[in-house]
């Protein structure tokens, strides 16, 4: 695995084509002195790119330019399966291959999706990753089943009902990243979900032990294209030696529940 990644967070709602994607990704390109090797685009943004007919017609342009710009992609968007509405979560190698699909598993805010059992992590060179949506957020166990596979990498999409409350967000992706010392890649939805107003904001996350003023920050939303930081795995594994707290994990709740994680 990698020891440093360089991640960036998409802001901007209306990237819909691919003149304005690929504008943002040569942007990107001028603007650091290190690669970019994972790019988190807005959540909706796989609903309307293209114009594309389908969907899968939709991911095969994003594997494209994966490929193309040697990068990650991770994408959302929701979209109907027959009868069924997903809330569905995409990671893209620089490949252009799917690695993983992952479907929301909450809706507390009964917003009409369905939802799925299972959480998965794609094993990475950038990381094992894995995904968090919507109200997953806000349940401990989601994140704790990400990590007892291994995840050191959450990637959110998270929004929450109008009108906005930081504290709310905080509480979520957050608390997700202090309880299992891991980093994450929060991408805030704000607008209309089957006619529910949400609002959220990206940040970029640490523990807390590596944050400038302890904050548990790394990058926060700005005036800008975009957020980005440098993921210094090494540094994220000196702060799990000095804080191990996997150490006091109830392992035997975890075998009698989770018995195929461990």
């Amino acid at each position: 695995m990698t020891k440093r990644i360089k991640a960036i967070i998409a802001l901007d709602p209306n990237i819909h084509n691919e003149k304005e994607l690929e504008k943002l990704i040569d942007g990107i390109k001028k603007d650091s002195n290190k690669p970019v090797d994972l790019l988190v685009l807005p959540s909706m943004a796989a609903a309307g790119y293209l114009g594309q007919k389908t969907l899968n017609e939709r991911l095969d342009r994003y594997s494209l330019i994966a490929k193309t710009n040697n990068l990650y992609l991770a994408l959302h968007a929701y979209h109907k399966d027959g009868s069924k509405r997903h809330s569905r979560c995409w990671l893209v190698d620089n490949c252009g291959e799917i690695l993983l699909a992952q479907d929301q598993t909450h809706d507390k805010n009964n917003i009409g999706i369905s939802v799925s059992n299972e959480l998965q992590v794609a094993k990475t060179p950038l990381g094992s990753i894995g995904f968090l949506i919507g109200d997953d957020v806000l349940i401990p166990e989601t994140g704790r089943i990400l990590r007892l596979q291994g995840a050191n990498l959450f990637i959110a999409y998270s929004f929450f009902p109008q009108p906005y409350n930081p504290w709310r967000q905080w509480s979520g992706i957050w608390q997700q990243v202090q309880q299992n010392q891991v980093f994450a890649l929060e991408s805030g939805f704000t607008g209309s979900i089957n006619g529910h107003a949400v609002e959220g904001k990206s940040i970029i996350h640490g523990p807390c032990e590596l944050t400038q003023g302890q904050t548990g920050f790394i990058s926060e939303e700005q005036d800008a294209p975009y957020i980005a930081s440098s993921l210094d795995y090494q540094k994220l594994a000196e702060t799990i030696k000095n804080y191990p707290i996997h150490n006091f994990y109830n392992k035997k709740l975890y075998k009698e529940l989770f018995s195929e994680l461990l």
